[in-house]
């Protein structure tokens, strides 16, 4: 499951019409998120008939989630937006991987105090205003210095081909060729649970 976590796009504060619209997005996806936790324990709890509604794929879709079967990909580029899915992630009990690149540098030892790992790019994404020209290149050496598991994405399937171009940038910034390599094979196998398949 992937999940855009309401977050303001731009680089400056948001205004307060735009707070209240990613505010009223954020409490209707933690509703959503409850009515399928009572969903899925009225599952387990052999309920289903009084449960049927407009809703039930939806909801029986994020059975195995709630379960901790299959991990929640939180897409999020501010720090702020980051704490609150960090925050919103802990609340429901959801094994998550974050995605981002914009500002993981700056709440990279919150992202490790969490346990989560994150899928990181692409590394072109452009820095915040007043952000060091190189915080998103350095972005993979500040995570692996926290401990946080990392793998790279290259911003859409038909950018697959430049992976390893989002690795290079990463070492001529300061990662190790070894953490680089790990992080587009073994370690992005970890991350999305299929390493024991590889």
């Amino acid at each position: 499951m992937m999940v855009s976590f309401p977050e303001h796009p731009g680089f400056a504060a948001p205004d307060e019409e735009e707070r209240e619209r990613i505010d009223k997005d954020r409490k209707m996806l933690w509703r959503f998120m409850r009515r399928a936790q009572a969903y899925a324990g009225a599952l387990a709890r052999g309920q289903t008939t009084s449960l049927d509604n407009d809703d039930k794929d939806e909801l029986l879709a994020l059975v195995p989630v709630l379960r901790g079967e299959l991990p929640v990909v939180i897409q999020a580029e501010t720090a702020e937006g980051i704490r609150a899915a960090l925050a919103f992630s802990k609340e429901l009990g959801l094994k998550t991987i974050l995605a981002g690149t914009r500002d993981v540098w700056r709440v990279a030892d919150e992202i490790a105090a969490a346990g989560v790992p994150i899928i990181l790019g692409p590394l072109e994404s452009r820095p915040a205003p007043g952000d060091p020209y190189d915080a998103v290149f350095k972005a993979a050496v500040v995570l692996e210095k926290a401990g946080v598991p990392f793998c790279f994405r290259s911003g859409g399937a038909t950018n697959a081909r430049n992976l390893s171009y989002h690795a290079g940038l990463a070492v001529a910034f300061g990662l190790s060729r070894e953490a680089a390599w790990h992080a587009m094979t073994r370690g992005a196998a970890e991350i999305l649970g299929v390493s024991e398949h590889y």
